[in-house]
């Protein structure tokens, strides 16, 4: 078995194998659970009863205005009624013209012990039209959610929103959607 160096010229060895890799004794979180764990910056936005009240409206927009990259991980959500052809889009990049028909979001930070606050827009749909008005952005993925029961969507490479990026979730039924969407911040 060989021997290596450390690279603080301490004159502490490491252990490499006959196809000199490391050996060690190491222990894996995920990039979120570091965030959370280390930085206490992971947040929840909570999506209670929104009400998507047309076909095609928008009820999720997050601008990031924080200096990290916010990467959202997952959504879940819970659909009130059956709709035949529901789908839900994300979009990325969308410019927001006017805002209207909104209810603004304090996230929750999933660290009790952090006292760090959400860096960002946070609206949801409160019931009374489109969103907001919306311009360009492209469409970054749709899946067909089940109504009554819950629909986790994660994105193991995260939708990553560098400073002033947007995400919006949208509709393509009319329904009250309650959950909640995960994500954190990443220095680039």
């Amino acid at each position: 078995m060989s021997l290596i160096e450390d690279g603080k010229g301490t004159g502490s060895k490491a252990q490499v194998d006959d196809e000199n890799a490391l050996i060690v004794n190491a222990i894996t979180s995920s990039s979120q659970h570091h965030a959370n764990h280390i930085h206490g910056g992971a947040y929840t936005m909570d999506l209670d009863g929104v009400v998507v009240a047309g076909d095609g409206y928008n009820f999720v927009y997050i601008q990031n205005t924080a200096d990290e990259d916010m990467h959202i991980t997952s959504i879940n959500i819970w659909m009130n009624q059956a709709k035949e052809d529901d789908n839900i889009e994300v979009w990325l990049g969308h410019v927001l013209t006017s805002v209207a028909n909104n209810t603004s979001i304090t996230p929750g930070n999933t660290n009790a012990g952090s006292g760090q606050s959400a860096s960002g827009v946070f609206y949801v749909n409160d019931g009374g039209g489109n969103l907001t008005t919306l311009a360009g952005g492209v469409v970054a993925g749709r899946w067909k959610p089940t109504a009554t029961m819950e629909n986790k969507w994660v994105k193991r490479s995260c939708w990553i929103l560098p400073k002033n990026q947007t995400f919006t979730l949208l509709s393509s039924k009319d329904n009250k959607i309650t959950g909640y969407i995960s994500f954190y911040y990443h220095k680039s």
